[in-house]
């Protein structure tokens, strides 16, 4: 097997949609990773515009807390203490005018995706079978350390949460150490779908998040570092029909899945 010689992409190889990287946390005057305290004091400084300062944010780790301390804010939120205690000694918290950033001159609700969305880490992982593939509300901002698509987002989830897709980030990661997942989904050779087969695909994507529900009192890290049946079976079932689509038995090895699909990648690249 021959191996993988990546070429620079700005928009996906195949048949999936565009995607892009989350909200860098900084460029939105955003602080993260608050305590449950900070989150309450916030909400009592200003309870009817408490959305123009405090909101959902996703990152690789989970769902949590963001609080805006700079850029646009209602006046009795840049004057609280909260304040500064997310500005260095010394420094004054930017604002609006002058700073030459967009995202700081924007209303915080205004940088939330359009609808809900898919979120998978910015790193390519290195021990793992499946790609940690999560849904969001579209009340939830994502940051940077995520890779976001908000387009036919079942059958995305679908190819991302494959063992295919895992085995193709694999052969990224390997091909180019540096490489994010931006650049194993650009490049993934998925096939243009009939409705058909869409169908099929979403219906084993169905399949996947029932059984994920069932089993809600474990963390998705916990959830597929251990891999109870119910999960396992309803992944090979999705695996069947990926491969499927991608033309490949549904035997094949790990080492004839990705020589196929380096294959129809050298193909569609070509």
């Amino acid at each position: 097997m021959g191996g993988l010689v990546l070429t620079r992409r700005r928009t996906p190889l195949g048949g999936l949609p565009p995607a892009r990287f989350g909200v860098r946390a900084s460029r939105a005057g955003l602080t993260t990773h608050l305590t449950a305290t900070q989150v309450e004091q916030a909400r009592t400084i200003a309870p009817d515009a408490v959305a123009e300062y405090l909101i959902r944010v996703a990152d690789e780790h989970g769902i949590g807390w963001g609080f805006r301390f700079e850029g646009l804010l209602p006046e009795v939120v840049s004057r609280s203490p909260l304040i500064t205690a997310f500005i260095p000694i010394g420094k004054e918290p930017r604002t609006p005018a002058g700073t030459g950033d967009d995202l700081l001159d924007r209303p915080l609700s205004s940088l939330l995706p359009a609808g809900s969305f898919i979120g998978v880490p910015r790193r390519i992982p290195e021990q793992r079978d499946y790609l940690s593939v999560t849904t969001y509300d579209p009340d939830v901002l994502p940051l940077d350390s995520l890779l976001v698509i908000g387009t036919d987002t079942i059958v995305v989830f679908g190819w991302l949460s494959s063992r295919a897709f895992w085995l193709w980030s694999q052969a990224v990661r390997n091909s180019a150490p540096s490489a994010t997942t931006y650049t194993a989904y650009t490049s993934f050779p998925a096939p243009h779908l009939s409705r058909k087969h869409k169908q099929a695909l979403e219906l084993a994507v169905d399949t996947v998040l029932r059984s994920r529900s069932h089993l809600l009192d474990d963390s998705l890290r916990g959830l597929y570092g251990r891999m109870p049946d119910q999960l396992k079976w309803a992944h090979d079932e999705l695996d069947n029909v990926v491969n499927g689509l991608l033309g490949i038995h549904d035997d094949a090895d790990d080492s004839t899945v990705i020589a196929s699909l380096i294959e129809r990648y050298e193909s569609l690249a070509a």
